[in-house]
């Protein structure tokens, strides 16, 4: 059975001496976790992921945020840390085969590229005004998908999540994605680049990835909601290659990373 114990952050690295005399050292931030390992059962944990407890069955780590913010350990839809999961619409619950204003839950297409919207309307160029700027629990694809403790983080939330760690790209088994480190307890959280959907396309999945939250973005009438993109180094568009806040149209298809509080 393999056996570890959490690397210490106290040096700077750790030095491995082999039975011949020779030593290897490794740098302390790029270690997880160390195992002595038994060869007839040798256990690989993917990726370098913690997980603190659960909530209705799904799990969460505590990365120390001031808010007190819990964080999902994997996508809605997903059943690991590397898996995709679901894509979803804004205020949409379940995934599907197209995504475009025609099928969007909230609107109703009409010809010409015009759009009547049904729900969510801060303009009443574009239908009737109810002024919700965030997503009730019934159009929350976290809370209906894994249970009323869970939800979508808000905007806020997904800035200090953005803020809060030290992000590092890393690809393993062919999964590429963005490793994030607490800068306030040290335990990391992973999230795939899974891509989004429009039409029927996977877009980018080997190198974006975005996240929703649960705020509307009201300077555009309501069309966009906002979100948190990341991009790895071959994507050269965006010069530093890391996360930021975005807007994206509320009919794209993209991740939701849930959230518990304390």
């Amino acid at each position: 059975m393999a056996v570890f114990c959490e690397a210490s952050y106290s040096v700077s690295y750790i030095k491995i001496e082999r039975e011949k005399g020779e030593a290897v050292n490794y740098e302390v931030d790029d270690i997880s976790q160390i195992y002595f390992e038994d060869p007839d059962t040798v256990k690989v944990v993917w990726p370098k992921v913690a997980v603190d407890g659960e909530f209705d069955g799904y799990s969460f780590v505590d990365l120390g945020l001031p808010s007190g913010t819990l964080w999902a350990t994997y996508n809605v839809g997903a059943t690991e840390p590397k898996e995709f999961g679901n894509y979803y619409a804004w205020g949409e619950t379940e995934p599907k085969d197209f995504y475009w204003w025609e099928t969007y839950k909230w609107c109703d297409y009409e010809e010409e590229e015009r759009y009547t919207q049904l729900k969510y309307v801060i303009s009443d160029k574009n239908g009737v005004v109810d002024s919700l700027m965030t997503r009730l629990p019934e159009d929350d694809a976290a809370t209906v998908n894994w249970g009323d403790s869970w939800r979508m983080p808000t905007s806020e939330e997904l800035y200090e999540f953005q803020n809060s760690c030290v992000w590092k790209w890393e690809s393993r088994d062919g999964v590429g994605g963005k490793i994030g480190k607490s800068k306030y307890n040290g335990k990391r959280i992973f999230l795939p680049s899974a891509g989004y959907k429009e039409y029927s396309y996977i877009e980018r999945g080997d190198g974006e990835a975005r996240y929703w939250s649960s705020t509307r973005n009201d300077s555009d009438y309501g069309f966009t909601a906002k979100a948190f993109n990341f991009y790895d180094g071959r994507l050269v568009i965006y010069e530093d290659c890391c996360m930021h806040p975005s807007t994206h149209d509320v009919y794209i298809g993209n991740s939701v990373r849930a959230v518990v509080n304390k």
